[in-house]
């Protein structure tokens, strides 16, 4: 592989192709499960003295997203796919 095959626009349209793919998936799933879980942390921690329903409410619904957003990161599963399932019913 050549290093111009690298730079986008000038390489291979496969490369080019692969850099989008990538880069759609690196600014998505990963960056919203760290947000949902840190989030999840985050009220916990600043809660702790007062754990009452809401919090613990919150604080489950933040690490249910997170482990949702996992899991579609981990078994590949575009939302796309979903859409059109759900407008086929």
């Amino acid at each position: 592989m050549h290093p111009k095959h690298l730079i986008p626009g000038l390489g291979n349209p496969e490369t080019i192709k692969r850099f989008r793919e990538l880069e759609k998936r690196a600014a998505t799933l990963p960056v919203l499960f760290a947000l949902f879980f840190s989030e999840g942390v985050k009220i916990m921690a600043l809660s702790i003295t007062e754990l009452d329903k809401a919090v613990i409410i919150d604080v489950s619904s933040m690490l249910l997203l997170a482990a949702i957003t996992a899991l579609l990161y981990v078994y590949e599963i575009e939302l796309e796919d979903i859409e059109d399932v759900v407008n086929q019913e």
